[in-house]
């Protein structure tokens, strides 16, 4: 009986056992991998084929020549820009370019003169809106363009013009992520660089102009700084992180002085011509751009700005009493900014490319007039204190030389030059407001 009873024991504790073995175990946790994230700070490079238009029409000595050019070739350059997103599947993001080049064309014109132009360097500043489907990234962007070229035309004499243009550019792309900090896109860009015009009196009237537009194909590659990692944890956190104070996207709105030197040369009126002034004056205007906390004291930004206003000055001219005036009415920049924070208080440092709209009159033997885009280099710094997580005043000096145009002539026993070089000093105050867009549109 003993042995039945204990038979039977181990018998129903070995089916138990059995049984509990068969019974599947606590399944193992697999974490779904988290989606592709595109938001971060990028770096990269690119290189393609542009061709566009260029009509000039000269009114200068007794006739209408013009003509056509069709300016073509490769480039190369390189890139910066930061992507958000604003929804599940929507980007929005800011890139600045600079491309270098050899797109050019030469022609006869309509006198029977040959005309040549050269586009050695251009860049846009831009916006892009874009759909996702995990590494693939379809979009559509728009925005500022500049361009500097060269034009040369032999006729009764012989002009050459260094200039520079300003427009607007629009055009789309597709970029595929093939790692989590690399990408590479194809794009496709329109820009139309509007109309550099002077008028010069030879002989009872001249008129020039030069109508810039471009179109370009290119293939880049990105490289992505920060987390690769989504920025949405995939796991649940007890806490949600501190936000930073000074990351995220931010518009605003700044009123400025400025004080600048402009000073013209033109050895067509009198070898020693010169025409020094100071215009100053009041702008003011609005400025978007991002910060990049990527340190606890340090900050990576970009940010474009755009001032209108009136800077003028007029005055006569040494080596020859004409009188003659300018006026800067359009001033901007794009810049990159790295700043050092000590908790609401951010001093930085910012240098990038600037432009300004010059008007300059001249009453000489030879009267002229011009209304140009002059494009340089700023560089300068500012102090910016957090009033709130979202609000922040900054003071800012800038420095900028815009370099210097030239328009060279050869008519009979002159050698007239037009050379003009302008720089502008700024001091604004500003307000700007820091947002994240998803949050505004209530969808993250």
């Amino acid at each position: 009986m003993k042995k039945f009873l204990l038979g039977s024991a181990l018998a129903l504790l070995s089916a138990n056992i059995a049984s509990a073995t068969d019974l599947p175990a606590k399944a193992p946790a697999y974490k779904a991998a988290a989606p592709f994230s595109w938001e971060g700070i990028y770096f990269g490079a690119h290189g393609g084929y542009g061709w566009g238009t260029s009509k000039t029409f000269d009114a200068t000595i007794g006739g209408t020549p013009a003509v056509t050019l069709d300016p073509a070739g490769g480039f190369g350059g390189l890139q910066i820009g930061y992507n958000s997103m604003i929804a599940p599947n929507w980007l929005l993001g800011t890139e600045i370019d600079f491309s270098f080049g050899d797109l050019k064309d030469n022609k006869i014109d309509s006198g029977g003169f040959p005309e040549r132009v050269k586009v050695r360097d251009f860049g846009t500043t831009r916006v892009r809106l874009g759909y996702t489907m995990d590494r693939s990234l379809i979009y559509v962007t728009g925005g500022m363009a500049w361009a500097e070229a060269r034009f040369d035309q032999t006729s009764v004499f012989a002009r050459r013009w260094d200039n520079d243009h300003v427009g607007w550019a629009i055009g789309g792309g597709y970029e595929y992520a093939f790692d989590p900090r690399w990408s590479m896109k194809l794009e496709y860009i329109y820009a139309d660089f509007g109309k550099w015009r002077e008028t010069m009196d030879f002989v009872g009237g001249g008129l020039q102009t030069i109508d810039l537009k471009l179109s370009t194909v290119k293939l880049g590659i990105n490289y992505r700084f920060g987390d690769p990692a989504p920025s949405a944890a995939s796991m649940p956190v007890k806490a949600a992180p501190a936000r930073s104070l000074w990351s995220g996207s931010y518009v605003g709105a700044h009123v400025q002085y400025g004080w600048s030197d402009y000073s013209l040369m033109n050895a067509a009126v009198v070898p020693n011509f010169a025409l020094n002034l100071h215009p100053t004056g009041w702008m003011g205007g609005l400025q978007a751009g991002y910060n990049w906390q990527f340190a606890p004291n340090w900050v990576f930004g970009m940010e474009t700005d755009n001032s209108f206003g009136d800077m003028n000055k007029s005055g006569l001219a040494t080596g020859a009493l004409v009188p003659g005036s300018v006026k800067i009415d359009n001033l901007g920049t794009v810049r990159a900014r790295l700043g050092y924070t000590m908790d609401r208080v951010m001093v930085y440092a910012t240098g990038g490319l600037a432009y300004a709209r010059e008007r300059a009159n001249v009453a000489t033997a030879i009267p002229f007039t011009t209304k140009i885009y002059d494009i340089g280099w700023t560089a300068g710094g500012g102090i910016e204190y957090a009033i709130d997580p979202r609000w922040s005043a900054k003071v800012e000096y800038l420095y900028a030389d815009l370099g210097s145009s030239r328009n060279d002539h050869s008519l009979v026993v002159l050698t007239p030059a037009l050379n003009s070089n302008v720089t502008v000093n700024t001091v604004k105050a500003g307000l700007n407001y820091k947002f994240d867009l998803g949050e505004l549109l209530h969808t993250r």
